[in-house]
């Protein structure tokens, strides 16, 4: 029924991202991870995103049709357009998407998709969803119209860095996948992609779920690269080569005893100009920002796991979990113990 337009992507070619993109994946030692973040603070982050796979879908889609996707929280949601065309409706605006587009809405916002504005819209989990596996499912619904093949998902991530990327995002992004992009790593994902969606090889599932994955990050690394500093002075501090090693020393290894004058090293600069433009840049002081980032990292440990107080204490630097209980309640407002029951 679906045939993606462009097949002079090549199998070899095909191979020879996957090797691409399995080296850049690959883990890399303390050291090397230390190295790396010094040289590329941006690139850094995506080291310490780990995402989690809420669902995916696969929708064979028939005119007329229309779905209407519930909101889900602390959710970035995204669709794949592998074949035919669609619109998209977030907070009232219509955007429409033609095979080969990707779009993401980075809140996890409410929205419809459809083939046309007359067509209505039913609410996703009314639809004939037939589950493949824990988090992954089939769609087949419509008419007898136009078909369209969509590949869409909701992913979540379980790192205060996160957070920081997604709060200065917009409602949704369309992402730029044209093959004269400069930089096509996308482009070649989206048609890895779509490759996979139109033909059912073994492991399919394992396959498109791993592709989209990697697709969402590099997603989102090209839009911050593309953003005006002014966006956000966190993001403007990161990019800055500065202060950026300084961040990413912090963000890499927050349990070590960081000073204002050690920073300063990692910075390249002197103790008070480092001082200085830290605050002036970020809007607050860097051993400020090292207590909001251990307190972030903490919090997300008391939601997520069952580590003990004093363990995650002792991870983040504290010498004690007395201390590391006072510095938690001064920053957040409230105890670990009540950070914890308030899930």
């Amino acid at each position: 029924m679906f045939k993606f337009i462009d097949q002079s992507f090549g199998v070899d070619v095909v191979v020879d991202n996957l090797k691409e993109l399995a080296l850049k994946n690959r883990p890399l030692s303390v050291d090397g991870q230390l190295a790396g973040a010094r040289k590329d603070p941006l690139g850094a982050l995506f080291h310490l995103l780990k995402m989690e796979s809420v669902f995916y879908t696969q929708a064979e889609l028939s005119a007329p049709w229309g779905m209407d996707i519930p909101a889900i929280k602390h959710s970035l949601m995204f669709h794949f357009v592998v074949s035919g065309c669609c619109i998209v409706e977030v907070e009232g605006q219509n955007t429409p998407l033609q095979s080969g587009d990707f779009l993401m809405v980075p809140h996890g916002l409410g929205h419809r998709l459809f083939d046309q504005n007359s067509s209505e819209c039913v609410p996703l989990f009314d639809l004939p969803l037939e589950p493949v596996s824990e988090h992954y499912e089939t769609l087949n619904y419509g008419g007898q119209g136009d078909a369209t093949l969509l590949l869409c998902g909701a992913v979540s991530f379980n790192h205060p860095i996160a957070s920081r990327v997604l709060d200065i995002m917009p409602e949704f992004v369309r992402v730029d996948t044209r093959p004269e992009n400069k930089k096509n790593t996308i482009a070649h994902l989206i048609r890895m992609l779509a490759d996979e969606s139109l033909v059912a090889g073994l492991g399919g599932e394992a396959v498109i779920t791993r592709l989209a994955d990697i697709l969402v990050i590099y997603s989102l690394r090209e839009w911050l690269e593309s953003i005006n500093d002014d966006r956000s002075a966190w993001l403007s501090a990161l990019k800055d080569p500065s202060l950026g090693r300084a961040m990413s020393a912090i963000h890499q290894s927050p349990d070590k005893a960081w000073t204002v004058a050690t920073l300063a090293m990692e910075a390249g600069m002197s103790r008070t100009s480092f001082a200085e433009r830290f605050k002036g840049v970020v809007g607050e002081s860097p051993l400020q920002y090292l207590t909001q980032w251990r307190m972030m990292l903490a919090r997300t440990r008391l939601r997520s796991t069952r580590d003990t107080r004093l363990a995650i204490a002792m991870d983040l630097g504290y010498q004690s979990e007395a201390a590391f209980s006072r510095a938690y309640k001064k920053t957040m407002g409230v105890t670990p113990g009540q950070s914890r029951k308030n899930l």
